[in-house]
């Protein structure tokens, strides 16, 4: 199944009040977004969330496949 197209949005969202731990004091958190559709006509859309380095999660999506074909990294 081949990975035709792959599209990435990061979003800096405020949470609405103030988020702490031990270490820091947030205000905001980042999603992630993703689409994509394979080469068979399936689409898919989804997201997840950190609080700091959605920079970083978003270019590991975005890094090219070795030969695009998905099943290379599912579960078997």
């Amino acid at each position: 199944m081949k990975v035709l197209n792959i599209k990435t949005h990061l979003l800096n969202t405020s949470c609405g009040k103030l988020i702490s731990d031990s270490t820091r004091i947030l205000d905001s958190i980042q999603l992630i977004i993703v689409s994509l559709e394979t080469g068979e006509g399936i689409k898919g859309i989804g997201y997840t969330y950190t609080l700091r380095g959605g920079e970083g999660v978003k270019a590991i999506i975005e890094e090219p496949m070795v030969d695009g074909d998905i099943n290379d990294y599912a579960e078997k």
